[in-house]
């Protein structure tokens, strides 16, 4: 019988992810999906310590700033539309206040500097090779993460080429490596497109991404491993069911397929049984019992505690 789809087989990477390990992802939306799915399962996971990053830039400019373990100041946070902003930041992390965007910001900057030094995977996703620049009110032009709705007349759009970006982590790469250098490094390109850059620009864009990850890899061959998920949606998944209704994003159902592809890769097979025993606790966990004063609600809340105690004596070395 023909098969209908080409399936992407991925061996064992000689890279493994397991409980005992610190996990620290930075990037794009796949950072995302991937360390929920980590948190889900127990692992030691920070991700994303400045929110969703899309290029290859700014998540450079991230890690050298966790490198730098530099606090960040009430000047570097500036108010538009009642909100205070930064520059560096997601628009997760807009607060009403200046002091409680501090806080907030600082809060998860600190996870991420500890997270650094200790971890022993950094999962980096790609999602994009356009960055955009501020102009407005600068002397030169400011790279951001975000342009937080702001007129695009205060930036300029520039695509990073594959040279800048293997440069600019080669020497990052090499920083931390010097206080952290039992670190791993997962490279991958978002799967989601970015349709606001057009059809064509955006495959330029993603083909850039593809490029400059293989010249790591192979620059760096005992240290870092490429992760195919956005081949994973574009030749594997090739159906826009795999989508969700804005044709953009992966829908939870391919997050899921993604998910058991990367476990598959990276756990071993004693991580693999964990993850999954954990991932069911989770679902346990998050089921709401309407009625929990009957026998029935009683019994189900009973096996949600004698599954945590079995799984905290089996896994004692698990974020649990």
């Amino acid at each position: 019988m023909s098969e209908f789809r080409t399936t992407i087989k991925l061996g064992e990477s000689p890279i493994k992810i397991s409980h005992q390990k610190q996990i620290l992802l930075i990037g794009s939306c796949f950072s995302e999906s991937i360390g929920e799915k980590l948190l889900g399962s127990y692992f030691s996971t920070t991700f994303n310590p400045f929110g969703i990053l899309f290029n290859p830039l700014s998540i450079a400019a991230g890690l050298e700033r966790l490198l730098s373990k530099r606090e960040f100041e009430a000047k570097e946070l500036f108010k538009h539309q009642d909100l205070w902003i930064s520059w560096m930041h997601h628009g997760r992390f807009d607060r009403s206040s200046q002091e409680s965007g501090l806080f907030y910001i600082n809060h998860f900057f600190h996870e991420g500097v500890e997270s650094l030094e200790s971890a022993e995977t950094l999962v980096i996703t790609w999602g994009s090779s356009y960055a955009y620049f501020l102009t407005k009110g600068t002397d030169s032009p400011q790279l951001v993460a975000n342009c937080h709705k702001l007129p695009a007349s205060y930036f300029i759009r520039k695509r990073i080429e594959k040279e800048e970006i293997v440069t600019t982590y080669a020497n990052l790469l090499a920083k931390i490596w010097e206080i952290n250098p039992k670190l791993k490094v997962i490279l991958t390109v978002s799967p989601i497109r970015h349709l606001r850059d057009g059809m064509h620009e955006n495959q330029l864009s993603k083909a850039i991404l593809l490029l400059a990850a293989e010249e790591l890899c192979q620059m760096f061959p005992e240290q870092f491993s490429y992760f195919p998920s956005y081949e994973i949606m574009m030749d594997d998944l090739r159906d826009y069911r795999f989508y969700e209704s804005d044709m953009l994003h992966p829908s939870s159902t391919t997050v899921d397929y993604i998910w058991d592809v990367f476990s598959k890769t990276y756990f071993t097979q004693q991580t693999l049984q964990a993850a999954k025993e954990f991932s069911e606790l989770t679902s346990m966990l998050d089921h709401e019992v309407f009625h929990s004063d009957t026998e029935a609600g009683k019994k189900f809340e009973q096996a949600k505690k004698d599954k945590m105690d079995e799984l905290k004596k089996r896994y004692p070395y698990t974020n649990s």
